[in-house]
């Protein structure tokens, strides 16, 4: 039940005011310029502070292949993702999503 009101929720935000000449409040897919963008420096800060997949990987208790589905973009990450690999990585969050937020420019 819970999950099918996610999967409504997610189709109305895709296709929200999608008549002609608007288009939708959020991308379908994984693979936009912008998640892109976010994934590059993701993976920028992992090898910037040393370590490898499988190092991080360690530090916040996942699989190696975690990793890599989310620095290749099969998998999205959460905000509470987010936050244990920046500090599993040093850096501050906030500081890492306006760094992503001034590349989107």
């Amino acid at each position: 039940m819970i999950s099918q009101a996610i999967f409504a929720y997610a189709d109305f935000a895709c296709n929200f005011g999608s008549g002609p000449g608007s288009r939708p409040l959020m991308p379908k897919s994984f693979f936009t310029k912008r998640y892109r963008i976010f994934r590059e420096q993701l993976q920028q800060a992992r090898v910037q502070a040393g370590l490898s997949q499988e190092d991080l990987a360690k530090k916040i208790g996942w699989d190696q292949t975690y990793v890599s589905k989310i620095e290749r973009g099969v998998r999205r990450v959460d905000i509470v993702e987010l936050v244990a690999i920046c500090e599993v990585i040093g850096i501050d969050p906030g500081d890492f999503v306006k760094q992503v937020y001034w590349k989107f420019r």
